[in-house]
């Protein structure tokens, strides 16, 4: 499922600015489909931990650093182009590597 020369990959970046991201990630989806985004790289999650969080449209990765709640990244990448995803390494609560074929 690799992506084709020229084939359009559309990705975005949301600063999510605190604490409201649970209820933020159903506006950020609803804004993906509506706007056709695959990949969306957030920032400011305030997420202190690694997590992987799969649903029918979209799939989320944080990386965080326990004990730091102030930062946090991660992506939201929409389930049908995860076939083009070699990996994704949370590293730490700035920087969160996704890797695409």
């Amino acid at each position: 499922n690799a992506f084709k020369y020229r084939e359009l990959l559309r990705i975005a970046t949301y600063n999510i600015q605190g604490n409201k991201f649970k209820t933020k990630i159903r506006e950020i989806e609803a804004w993906m489909k509506e706007q056709n985004i695959d990949i969306c790289a957030i920032q400011e999650t305030q997420i202190d931990c690694n997590e992987k969080i799969h649903n029918n449209e979209y799939d989320r990765y944080m990386s965080g650093t326990p004990g730091k709640i102030f930062s946090g990244v991660g992506f939201i990448i929409k389930t049908e182009i995860m076939g083009s995803i070699i990996g994704i390494e949370p590293i730490n609560d700035r920087i969160i590597k996704l890797i695409l074929n």
